[in-house]
């Protein structure tokens, strides 16, 4: 197994670029999240990460070089919505938050610790950065919830977001409840 940093865009092959939007996108449609992400979107979502100053960019590949998983976090200021919530929970000085934004992994490759060893590589890369906390927003239902909670994570509140769900072969706008999270590191 290998496990490569990345600095941009640029330093990811074609197809490995190509690779990573399609199994984010099919991670994203699985339970308990069922969301529908067209390629387009994510391939778009993806430039914009790696356009944020002080992005954590982790790709996980194979021996034979297939993409198995990705994790990425930026500083929580580059999301309004998150830097919104912590204000409202009284945390005004977010200069040294990390938000570990996306963890996804091949479905054939889980239970072999990956998402774990992505999750807590993003957080030591964070610490060496000089980043104080980290924060997740997730859903109560997710693998990751029972990670974020056994690595010290404290719940701080609840939100509210509506997702376009593909739920039996039909796509329709559901509202889903995420939990957000925080750790001193």
């Amino acid at each position: 197994m290998i496990i490569r940093t990345l600095s941009g865009l640029n330093s990811l092959l074609p197809e490995e670029r190509e690779e990573m939007v399609s199994l984010c996108r099919e991670c994203f449609l699985e339970p308990p999240r069922r969301e529908t992400f067209f390629y387009n979107t994510i391939s778009t979502y993806f430039e914009w990460i790696f356009s944020v100053p002080d992005v954590i960019s982790i790709l996980c590949l194979s021996d034979q070089g297939q993409v198995i998983g990705a994790s990425f976090a930026y500083p929580v200021l580059h999301n309004q919505e998150i830097s919104d919530f912590l204000v409202k929970k009284g945390i005004e000085d977010q200069s040294k938050i990390i938000y570990l934004a996306e963890l996804f992994v091949r479905k054939e490759r889980r239970k072999e610790g990956i998402g774990k060893a992505l999750h807590r590589l993003r957080i030591i890369i964070a610490k060496m950065r000089g980043m104080n906390f980290a924060v997740e927003r997730t859903s109560p239902a997710s693998k990751m919830f029972s990670i974020i909670l056994e690595d010290g994570f404290t719940p701080i509140g609840g939100m509210e977001v509506v997702s376009l769900k593909n739920i039996s072969g039909i796509q329709i706008m559901v509202p889903d409840a995420m939990v957000v999270s925080i750790k001193k590191m």
